[in-house]
């Protein structure tokens, strides 16, 4: 199935609530919105971010059970019906919560239609959809999205001898490298293959010229890296944990992967690059649950906190609402450490949704690594009153530069107010900040991109025409796999493409990079 093919059905919103599941009490659910992209869960240790994700897996058999009852729902039908059964080692009474006596509810909203799932102590579970049930609801589609999650766990271990198994979704050991082997033996690997993506990422994340599953004599399992054969024995921990997942993630073919802790094994110069990647893998979206705050804001789409309320026996999840100044920012995104590892320039962009896209533009100029990404904070923060900030991150990172949407609705429009004020704050502190000369990133992508991500009867934006004209629910989420499915041509000659192509020019030419280059 083509891309194309898996992203036609655009809408995905689910509002998920549960009450007494696990650190989750009854005072009031505590939930979300499931939406294309990546959501990110973030909180500190033991307050419950990791608990949602497992959610999905630990009853994912109740989902399935109740897609399958509401497939076929008549109203004679019986409401009740016995907890199928769980994955292995998963005891039911840890299901809910220690300090109430009362059932887990969940609470699934869709297209106009409330499902309510109450599962006693006992194992035998109500269920009702309620009143606003119509003919035409998207929940049974929707409940079987959350059937065909893919569970990362916080243990992925990369292991090539003795043990194998498999910690939650994911296989290892022999049993991973085995199907491995098995695929390669049928040419699945070849070049052209599906795989020939899990190898191109692998090798973009972790600067590589070359990467490729390649087993070896006498049946050892490795890997040609840089034209040179090494046993995945001696691999580092962070590429073959990548590996290990892309591959599964391809097995798979989730709705969503759910992945804990997305930040162990890898460096921070590669952990966005790696969450974003990964998304690519799922048909809509990925879940994150992490401590690291400036990862989860610079790639989540949609952000959660997780905290602990009610005298610490009870979870709750809000929306995350930033409240930090640009260069806390930097600091929880660990520049200085990016810095000494590659990354020497900062690009200031719009959100989350922009640093992917961008990201995939760098990489057509292979310098996808040397520039550091940081989001503004959204189209509503850019304006002429931060100018302190701006200066503060001027001191933390010498070479900074913005870039931002025009919003212009022809190409005589004249750039508004808010932006020119921002642009004149920039130079002020040193910093080149470019406006888009069309309305915004999506103007520039081509039809024939557009089209192979959003299906056939997609079409991509004129230079100044609203993305809403086009379509009134365009996944901006999906804006960064446009990008990557465009060739050069149709890019370059740009002057996003000249203001890109710049950054990397300003700074191989830079005094500082120069008397490195003496030296």
């Amino acid at each position: 199935m083509s891309e194309g093919d898996l992203n036609q059905n655009k809408r995905v919103q689910l509002e998920i609530r549960v009450k007494n599941y696990r650190c989750f009490g009854g005072h009031s659910p505590s939930g979300f919105k499931l939406k294309r992209g990546i959501t990110g869960f973030i909180g500190e240790n033991n307050s419950g971010k990791s608990t949602m994700l497992r959610l999905f897996y630990d009853l994912r058999s109740l989902f399935q059970e109740a897609s399958r009852r509401l497939r076929t729902f008549h109203p004679n039908d019986d409401l009740r019906f016995s907890l199928p059964s769980l994955p292995d080692n998963i005891d039911r009474d840890r299901f809910f919560h220690l300090h109430n006596p009362d059932p887990l509810v969940i609470e699934i909203t869709s297209g106009g239609c409330e499902l309510h799932l109450i599962c006693g102590r006992d194992g035998q579970i109500r269920w009702n959809c309620g009143m606003k049930r119509r003919k035409n609801s998207h929940m049974v589609r929707d409940l079987e999205k959350l059937t065909r999650m893919f569970y990362i766990g916080p243990f992925r271990p990369f292991q090539t001898q003795g043990a194998s198994g498999k910690s939650y979704d994911v296989l290892f050991g022999k049993d991973f490298f085995g199907r491995c082997i098995e695929d390669f033996r049928k040419g699945r690997f070849e070049k052209g293959s599906i795989y020939d993506r899990v190898n191109e990422d692998v090798a973009t994340i972790f600067h590589l010229d070359g990467f490729s599953f390649e087993p070896g004599p006498n049946g050892r399992y490795g890997f040609r890296i840089n034209r040179e054969w090494m046993p995945a024995s001696e691999l580092a921990s962070g590429l073959g944990q990548c590996f290990l997942i892309f591959v599964q993630a391809i097995w798979n073919k989730p709705s969503f992967i759910l992945i804990d802790e997305p930040e162990a094994h890898l460096h921070p110069t590669v952990q966005s690059e790696f969450l974003t990647m990964l998304t690519g893998y799922a048909q809509y979206g990925l879940l994150a649950s992490t401590h690291h705050l400036g990862l989860a804001q610079s790639v989540s789409d949609h952000l959660y906190k997780v905290s602990r309320k009610h005298g610490q026996r009870e979870s709750v999840i809000e929306v995350y609402e930033p409240d930090k100044r640009l260069s806390q920012t930097l600091g929880e995104m660990q520049v200085s450490v990016q810095k000494n590892n590659g990354g020497q320039r900062l690009l200031l962009v719009e959100g989350p949704t922009e640093i992917k896209a961008i990201r995939q533009l760098l990489r057509k100029i292979r310098r996808n690594h040397s520039v550091v990404l940081m989001p503004l904070g959204g189209s509503s923060m850019i304006n002429g009153n931060r100018e302190d900030e701006l200066r503060e991150v001027k001191k933390i990172c010498e070479e900074v530069f913005a870039l931002v949407d025009s919003e212009k609705t022809s190409e005589r429009a004249r750039v508004s107010h808010h932006h020119r004020s921002f642009r004149e704050s920039c130079q002020r502190v040193g910093i080149y900040c470019h406006i888009l000369k069309r309305r915004a990133l999506e103007n520039y992508f081509s039809d024939r991109a557009v089209r192979k991500v959003l299906g056939p009867k997609q079409r991509a934006p004129r230079p100044y025409e609203d993305i809403k004209e086009v379509d009134s629910r365009w996944p901006k989420s999906e804006n960064w796999k446009i990008i990557r499915e465009m060739r050069r041509d149709e890019i370059d000659r740009t002057d996003l493409w000249d203001f890109l192509e710049r950054i990397i020019k300003k700074s191989e030419t830079s005094p500082r990079r120069r008397s490195r280059a003496r030296n």
